[in-house]
């Protein structure tokens, strides 16, 4: 819903095996009459958008998390994060034979400080998130469509997702093989 994640549930003040097991006593540790009177409540639990997992650094020392080459279209970076007291994230863009791209570097990260399910990343203040030269690394996964890797480091902070987007807001898809 939205930016969040509901995950419905529900409780009963007896318990869920009593409805087969009708001739059983009723447990030392179930409220009176609580088999032959249940209460039944609904209830929702409320997640960030995809709040199921994270990756992060604690207070204490800074972490970085590195993806594998990937390969997409888009020109923009945009990640779910949320930092604590104190707390960033910082990327850099990096080609195949893990050299970092002109201007994408840590040192040209904008830092992120914030608590965000939809923020896009700069550089120096500029969004553009460029597509490195074709690098020959040796696979035949780089030979021939240019591959990105992204580096983030981060002290006190969660991601908890990034997507490659176009400037609409349109997440890219797979790249067809070249012919």
């Amino acid at each position: 819903m939205g930016d969040e994640t509901w995950v419905y549930f529900g409780g009963a003040t007896s318990q869920h095996d009593l409805w087969y097991a009708e001739d059983q006593e009723e447990p030392e540790n179930q409220s009176a009459g609580a088999a032959s009177n249940p209460r039944y409540a609904l209830g929702i639990g409320k997640l960030r958008r995809h709040g199921f997992v994270s990756i992060g650094a604690g207070a204490m020392r800074e972490g970085m998390v590195a993806t594998q080459p990937f390969v997409s279209e888009g020109d923009r970076l945009v990640i779910n994060a949320a930092c604590g007291t104190g707390g960033y994230l910082k990327v850099e863009v990096r080609d195949t034979g893990d050299r970092v791209l002109p201007g994408r570097g840590l040192d040209d990260s904008d830092t992120f400080n914030g608590d965000s399910v939809r923020h896009t990343l700069t550089w120096q203040g500029d969004a553009n998130l460029p597509i490195p030269e074709n690098v020959d690394s040796g696979t035949v996964y780089t030979r021939f469509i240019p591959h990105r890797r992204l580096r983030f480091v981060m002290r006190n902070a969660e991601l908890y997702s990034f997507a490659v987007e176009q400037s609409s807001g349109r997440i890219q898809g797979r790249q067809p093989r070249p012919e």
